[in-house]
């Protein structure tokens, strides 16, 4: 598995200036353009960065599944990025105190963002034949919790779009509550494996 990881990240940043220079062209002329006036070594050149962009993103893809799913790979990459070591038993005890505030930092702003994001809060105009008590306003404070966003009706001018996918289907509260769920779970979870080796 480590071999597997290694070979993509190095492939996913090795090939990143050849996906950005992709859509940089692609900004600039459209695939029919390329195709249609180029010469043979344009369209190659194209078809070389098409291929790889679309390879690159089986990859990312890939590589971002794996990240979630096994330890060792989430593990590897976030020590990367958050530059992390531990070489003595001094930086272990760093790193498990600073670990143990990012999580509840963490859990706190999800937790908040969720109760905001379900919250609504009304302020409206009563129309004057409603109005009682000499009460022109009303206010309204409520939750609204919804599993998915309501779709957007688009409609396609060419009629040649068959599937699109643009966004995550799930609300905003929906993932939120969803962070909060994994983070406590992952949290609970870790505990008790690093208790069974302790």
């Amino acid at each position: 598995m480590n071999k597997v990881n290694r070979w993509l990240q190095n492939y996913l940043v090795f090939s990143l200036p050849f996906v950005v220079a992709c859509a940089a062209w692609g900004s600039i002329q459209s695939d029919r353009e390329i195709l249609v006036n180029g010469s043979f070594l344009t369209k190659a050149t194209w078809e070389v960065l098409s291929w790889n962009l679309m390879i690159w993103f089986l990859c990312l893809i890939t590589f971002l599944i794996l990240m979630v799913f096994i330890p060792s790979t989430r593990d590897m990459v976030t020590r990367r990025i958050a530059n992390i070591k531990e070489r003595d038993e001094r930086e272990i005890y760093i790193t498990g105190q600073a670990s143990r505030r990012v999580f509840t930092s963490t859990l706190s702003i999800l937790i908040f963002l969720f109760f905001i994001s379900i919250f609504t809060f009304n302020v409206s105009r009563i129309p004057p034949e409603e109005i009682f008590n000499n009460r022109a306003k009303s206010l309204s404070i409520g939750f609204n919790f919804k599993l998915t966003d309501d779709p957007k009706v688009e409609k396609d001018q060419t009629g040649q779009v068959l599937v699109e996918s643009k966004d995550i289907p799930l609300s905003k509260s929906a993932i939120l509550l969803l962070l909060i769920v994994w983070q406590i779970s992952m949290f609970g979870l870790s505990a008790r494996k690093i208790a069974k080796e302790e």
